[in-house]
């Protein structure tokens, strides 16, 4: 987040590295892949109340180490900021680049409620089913009891019940109520935090307000340029409002910051606008792409089974019904209906939606 403030650098977005975490990188691939010139490396070691650092800069294109160093500090989260801003500043002096100003994280004031909040946050980014979302949500309660003022961990609880109204089969308006609070609470607490803005605009979207949440993730956006999933909400902002050519300007933003985007949500909703470009084909693509990343019940399956079974690929759209009866046993043609109308204009849905998934086997 700190790089991203400079107006000379286009910075990767952090996730985009995940897939590189469990094999020995070739960064002259990573490279080529991420369409990167330099990487950043970097390890953690902990041993009790001791944490050593080390990060390098590395010329991705001849494999070259510009610059290196190591940091052995008392563990404490006050440090790891400072560590981070140190190692910041110095990347950008090797890369010659100048750092816009930028006003440092609150600090926090409980290591355990550090700890507990990116354990929560793991869980929450990869949450492909509901006893993850509420295990990350059981964590955020946790770091909010140990730490009342910590914003981020406020935001993210905000999304949790978000989602949870989005994909629960009834609308139970008391989880989307305390979404909105604990997003509000999480700005209020810290307004120069772009992860705030963003868990606002979700609560925003979630309750129809589009506009409103263009506003939030904007600033979001201004906070921090390189923030894949600020793009990615406000593409869908766009989208909602018939903005067609902007969203798919925020959605090349995102392919651009992150190639390998780990979020089923931005291929869904990616395969969405093609969709209603008309383009069938890229949409069921990205639809599959979007279905094999989560077990959650959300658009993509619901619109590929009725797409299969209505060009006559009866076995397709029947392996995806019963995906989801197995997901959720008292699905029904008319639930789908209902939970797509809660990602969807009414007036993009189907006419033969309810139908089509009946005859996939919906009951």
């Amino acid at each position: 987040a700190v790089l991203s403030r400079s107006p000379d650098l286009l910075v990767i977005s952090r996730s985009s590295s995940s897939r590189y975490e469990c094999q020995p990188p070739d960064l002259k691939q990573v490279g080529r892949e991420l369409g990167v010139r330099y990487a950043v490396e970097g390890s953690v070691r902990r041993a009790q109340d001791r944490v050593r650092i080390t990060a390098q800069l590395i010329d991705a294109t001849t494999d070259v180490h510009v610059w290196s160093e190591s940091y052995e500090r008392d563990l404490s989260p006050a440090n790891v900021f400072d560590i981070q801003s140190d190692i910041a500043r110095q990347i950008s002096n090797a890369l010659q680049v100048q750092l816009r100003d930028w006003e440092s994280q609150r600090q926090i004031a409980n290591p355990t409620a550090w700890d507990l909040y990116m354990r929560a946050r793991y869980l929450f980014l990869r949450a492909s089913n509901p006893e993850r979302l509420l295990e990350s949500r059981r964590l955020l309660e946790r770091v909010i009891e140990l730490d009342p003022g910590y914003a981020a961990a406020h935001g993210v609880l905000a999304v949790t019940y978000a989602r949870q109204y989005r994909y629960s089969p009834q609308r139970d308006t008391e989880l989307l109520d305390r979404a909105e609070t604990y997003a509000r609470r999480s700005v209020a607490l810290d307004p120069q935090s772009a992860p705030a803005h963003l868990c606002m605009a979700v609560v925003l979207q979630i309750q129809g307000k589009h506009t409103d949440a263009i506003r939030e993730v904007g600033r979001a956006i201004e906070l921090n340029p390189s923030f894949d999933f600020a793009h990615t909400a406000l593409g869908m902002s766009q989208m909602r409002l018939g903005r067609l050519g902007e969203a798919k300007r925020s959605f090349d933003s995102v392919q651009q910051l992150n190639p390998r985007f780990p979020a089923p949500s931005f291929w869904g909703a990616r395969g969405t606008l093609h969709y209603l470009e008309g383009e069938i084909e890229q949409a069921v693509e990205l639809w599959e792409r979007a279905r094999t990343m989560a077990s959650l019940i959300g658009p993509d399956r619901i619109m590929l089974s009725r797409t299969y079974e209505s060009a006559g690929r009866h076995e397709d759209a029947r392996a995806i019904v019963q995906e989801m009866l197995s997901a959720q046993p008292e699905m029904t043609a008319e639930r789908g209906v209902e939970i797509l109308a809660r990602f969807w204009n009414e007036e993009w849905i189907p006419e033969d939606l309810e139908a089509q998934l009946r005859s996939a086997g919906l009951p």
